[in-house]
């Protein structure tokens, strides 16, 4: 069902966030990156090194789904979320049948969260939530301070890898990545005008096939019926 973006983000106020077992955080992968204001590119989504950013996700992203990884989580920024976001949805619909157990939910921090954003990036989140991405609210009322880094925290505490758009400037992408740390999750991070920097560190352990709040996520999170 299309749904323009306002209806989508409506519904999902009356969705609560997943809540993830020890199995399920170990399949599941979270990102974190700059907003359009860090980035050598901008808003510009369509540029050469835009695309090669989004190519080199791509790449992590499906090295994590091959070694079952099947759950992605995504800050629901502007800038490097959107594209993460877009570049999980490619390596899930590359794989068909094989990625129907998978999921990539968009993280967002608070009901407002679009209010100042551009019609552009507005576009870009309606399309992504309209071809089969999820997306839930880590905190069920309109922004307050704070706000941003409970989402980076419930992204780090329910996964076990972060993959980052990170060349060494402080701010939120920083802190997200010294919180992970902290809690000792594999970290890999991108350079946003370079490509891969740092080596692939997945555990060689065979992930169990057990599925427990992923099993019935889609059908919690989609949207058969709406009414405004």
């Amino acid at each position: 069902m299309y749904l323009s973006l306002d209806e989508r983000l409506e519904y999902l106020k009356h969705k609560r966030p997943p809540s993830a077992t020890a199995d399920d955080i170990n399949r599941t992968v979270s990102f974190t990156g700059y907003r359009t204001g860090k980035l050598p590119f901008g808003n510009d989504y369509e540029c050469e090194m835009a695309k090669k950013l989004k190519s080199n996700l791509m790449s992590i992203f499906d090295q994590l789904f091959q070694k079952n990884y099947n759950c992605f989580f995504t800050g629901g920024a502007i800038g490097s979320d959107l594209i993460a976001a877009d570049a999980i949805a490619e390596v899930l619909k590359s794989y068909g049948k094989r990625a129907s157990r998978s999921i990539s939910f968009i993280c967002l921090p608070c009901h407002n969260h679009v209010k100042s954003w551009s019609q552009k990036e507005k576009n870009y989140l309606e399309k992504l939530l309209n071809e089969g991405t999820y997306a839930f609210y880590v905190s069920d009322r309109s922004y307050y301070k704070g706000c941003m880094q409970v989402r980076n925290k419930y992204m780090v505490d329910n996964s076990a890898v972060v993959v980052a758009v990170y060349d060494g400037k402080p701010g939120g992408t920083k802190n997200t990545l010294d919180y992970a740390e902290k809690m000792r999750k594999k970290i890999m991070t991108i350079d946003p005008a370079a490509s891969l920097k740092t080596e692939l560190f997945i555990t060689k352990r065979d992930v169990s096939h057990r599925f427990n709040f992923l099993n019935d996520a889609k059908a919690e999170y989609n949207i058969v019926e709406y009414s405004g």
